[in-house]
């Protein structure tokens, strides 16, 4: 079942904020439900406004047999909701309601809405199924709107690569928290934001100590309280594996890494895929990545996780069909880049040299670094490779098969703090294993020694490791 917008009748902001809140909501009291598969918010929230497909196309783009879609209107202290369960078959309806209630009621409408959907779906709730539907967020009014209007802007951030976003976004989940301490989400998200200023502020010479040790400490308290509220299980492990990816204690990374990526459910988390690197149990990350696809179907990040994962296995038809998807959603430019990494690593030079494009440097690197003489590969890449000792002349480094230049590079930003969020760039730009030798990262090297983790990391595709010159 996907669940739709549900349509704000009034052109208010604070109203459009109440009607995704109650979509979301319901959505995720369906998704708690374990017999019941719900589209994630990313994709079905792409179904917004008048001018809609049917419900049979809406559908099919989502992967589902069912929609559910509705509206809400507010005037003063009371609210009026519709909603209705739509078969995508035959486009019947299979159940309506309309509730004409106090806005105090709203989380028992929200609740009573739910359990009609599961019930016409034939799933039959116990006590615990109910306790799960009945508390997936918050139950203060006032918080559901600010997390939603806060959600926008971090969605926003993500897409728009802006951190003044979350910065904006991090003062409204501030308010969301004051008036709801227990809501969970709202803290994972926030520490969001400190994550961001840790990875920048790391990179900065000189380093400012005081201001990462700052965000530091915010990070780990909303992680924390995020984990402390959470309802399930699955959440905790996601909040788990940042906890350790920003900590200097790896001991059980494996392990969290292990149950995060196992989930059951439709969770996912930026910083989780970012770790997930180094996971070497390849089936799991497969099967993670295919069920966060079959959850958002339209999710740009999840199939360019998908398609990370094929190429990482070396499995290049398959990345290939992600790139077919990715360029009828019409992601034309990453649907282009998937499929030239996968040419890459099948070795395909003709049909990649087909692909190069005037604007491509950064692929035109790649092409000649794959496929070019040792003499081609150092006369084309040498002007890229700067003394700022960042991830990127890492990785140029490595690619021109200067092991000693990577080497010390990569022990550079090993001595800074929080190496490991640049390293991991590092690897997953290149995808040339290990751009650099684990001896040369002693502070990297213990966390990957205390994770069990294997190393070098999978997604070689192919680079030939270019000999030194005398």
């Amino acid at each position: 079942v996907a669940v739709l917008p549900f349509l704000a009748m009034t052109s208010e902001d604070s109203d459009r904020y109440f009607a995704d809140g109650l979509t979301e909501e319901i959505l995720n009291s369906l998704a708690a439900v374990p017999e019941l598969q719900v589209t994630s918010r990313t994709s079905a929230f792409q179904f917004r406004g008048d001018d809609l497909p049917s419900v049979p196309e809406i559908a099919g783009s989502l992967g589902v047999a069912h929609i559910l879609e509705g509206s809400v209107r507010r005037s003063g202290d009371q609210v009026r909701i519709t909603a209705q369960l739509i078969r995508a078959s035959d486009d019947r309806h299979l159940w309506s309601q309309t509730y004409d209630r106090a806005l105090e009621d709203v989380f028992q409408i929200q609740e009573d809405i739910a359990e009609n959907v599961a019930a016409v779906l034939k799933v039959v709730l116990n006590e615990e199924s109910r306790q799960r539907m009945a508390y997936t967020g918050t139950r203060n009014f006032d918080a559901y709107i600010a997390f939603q209007e806060a959600k926008a802007l971090w969605d926003r951030a993500h897409e728009e690569d802006e951190d003044d976003l979350l910065e904006r976004a991090d003062a409204i989940f501030a308010t969301a928290l004051e008036l709801a301490p227990d809501f969970s989400e709202a803290w994972l998200l926030r520490s969001d934001w400190y994550g961001h200023q840790i990875a920048e502020l790391s990179v900065v010479t000189p380093v400012d100590m005081e201001a990462i040790e700052r965000a530091a400490a915010q990070q780990t308290e909303f992680l924390n309280q995020a984990y402390e509220t959470a309802n399930s299980d699955s959440r905790r492990d996601i909040i788990d594996a940042n906890l350790i990816l920003f900590s200097e204690d790896w001991r059980n990374a494996r392990a969290v890494l292990n149950e995060a990526l196992a989930a059951d459910e439709c969770a996912n988390d930026n910083w989780l895929q970012v770790f997930s690197l180094l996971y070497d149990d390849m089936d799991r990350r497969l099967a993670y990545a295919r069920q966060q696809v079959e959850c958002d179907p339209l999710n740009e990040v999840m199939l360019l996780l998908l398609a990370d994962t094929y190429l990482a296995r070396g499995e290049y038809d398959e990345a290939q069909n992600v790139a077919a998807t990715l360029n009828e959603l019409n992601f034309l430019y990453e649907a282009e880049t998937v499929g030239f990494e996968a040419l890459l690593g099948a070795g395909l030079r003709e049909e990649a040299e087909t692909m190069l494009q005037p604007d491509w440097e950064w692929e035109d690197i790649r092409f000649v670094a794959r496929f070019g003489t040792p003499d081609e590969v150092r006369a084309h890449l040498a002007p890229f490779l700067s003394e700022e000792n960042g991830w990127f002349d890492l990785v140029i480094a490595a690619l021109m098969g200067e092991t000693d230049r990577a080497n010390e590079i990569a022990a550079i930003i090993d001595a800074r703090p929080y190496p490991v969020l640049t390293l991991l760039d590092a690897i997953a730009t290149c995808r040339c294993g290990a751009p650099f030798e684990l001896e040369s990262t002693p502070n990297f090297a213990m966390r990957i020694a205390e994770s069990g983790v294997a190393w070098p990391p999978a997604g070689d595709l192919g680079f030939p490791k270019i000999p030194a010159e005398n």
